[in-house]
């Protein structure tokens, strides 16, 4: 979601807020950047499957 809404924010005339981008776009970046983060943490966070041990 924040990917589509920074790119359909350049189509819509609204204010420009912080470097250029409006206040939407700042917004969907930041939450694609925290899910972006989220997802690598959790992916690196599980573990390995558990190993066969025979008797």
């Amino acid at each position: 979601y924040g990917i589509g809404r920074f790119f359909v924010s350049f189509v819509r005339q609204e204010a420009v807020w912080f470097w250029g981008l409006q206040q939407a776009q700042v917004i969907a970046l930041a939450t694609a950047l925290v899910g972006a983060v989220a997802l690598l943490w959790l992916l690196r966070r599980r573990t390995p499957a558990a190993a066969v041990v025979r008797s």
